[in-house]
């Protein structure tokens, strides 16, 4: 396995018609276009599904994957403090992004 993709979706009424991702790729492979095969596989799914928000949490240092996330038409909506926190680091800042129905969007 060099890559993954998961999609977490939810049954509520209220939130079945949005998920969020989460991606990750060996780093011998970045740059190879395994991580926009991944991105290309959901978004194809996502045409025939009820499925109108895909959200995801990326690292704001990770400048790679914002710039692949926006290509794909991800929108960040903002920063997230002190969200996720790792032994050698204080704290890591996350930006959500968002994608629905195939262009950006300004919210839903």
């Amino acid at each position: 396995i060099i890559g993954t993709l998961g999609f977490q979706g939810n049954t509520y009424q209220r939130l079945r018609h949005q998920g969020e991702i989460g991606m990750s790729v060996l780093k011998d492979y970045w740059g190879r276009g395994v991580a926009s095969g991944l991105l290309e596989t959901l978004l194809d799914w996502r045409e025939h599904s009820n499925i109108v928000r895909i959200s995801l949490k990326v690292a704001v240092t990770n400048e790679r994957a914002i710039k692949l996330y926006k290509k794909y038409g991800f929108k960040e909506e903002g920063i997230l403090k002190k969200d996720r926190f790792y032994p050698d680091k204080n704290k890591l800042v996350v930006s959500p992004f968002d994608y629905a129905q195939g262009r950006l969007c300004e919210s839903i």
